[in-house]
């Protein structure tokens, strides 16, 4: 071939080669656009999971402060905006052994396929 028949456009294995790369390209690209996705949707699910955690052990300190602190174990089935499908609420409350006015307050929040856990411990004078 002669120099100018060279210049004058792209032979088919050029072009080959350039739609294999972009092929890769693209496939990479999106898969890397849905890992992000998916990743960005686990972390809105934890950020309500632990933000209604946290709403639970507030109401746990209320109630210290209120009067009305009892223990146990208490679940709940709910919805919750952004977390589809149905949200189990628990909340336990155990006396610590050997602290009398100590308890361990756990407060889980569990859906489909993921959950948060919350532990704390709160001062309650008994008498």
């Amino acid at each position: 071939m002669s120099p100018s028949r060279r210049r004058r456009g792209v032979s088919l294995a050029e072009v080959m080669v350039a739609t294999a790369f972009m092929a890769v390209a693209v496939t990479a690209l999106l898969q890397t656009i849905w890992v992000v996705h998916e990743n960005e949707s686990v972390a809105k699910n934890r950020a309500v999971g632990l933000a209604t955690a946290e709403t639970m052990i507030a109401e746990v300190r209320t109630s210290v402060l209120d009067g009305t602190f009892v223990t146990g174990t208490t679940s709940a089935v709910v919805t919750l905006p952004g977390i589809k499908g149905n949200v189990t609420k628990t909340r336990t409350i155990t006396q610590v052994a050997s602290f009398t006015e100590l308890y361990e307050v756990v407060a889980k929040v569990a859906w489909t396929g993921d959950s948060v856990q919350l532990v704390t411990y709160v001062r309650y004078p008994d008498g």
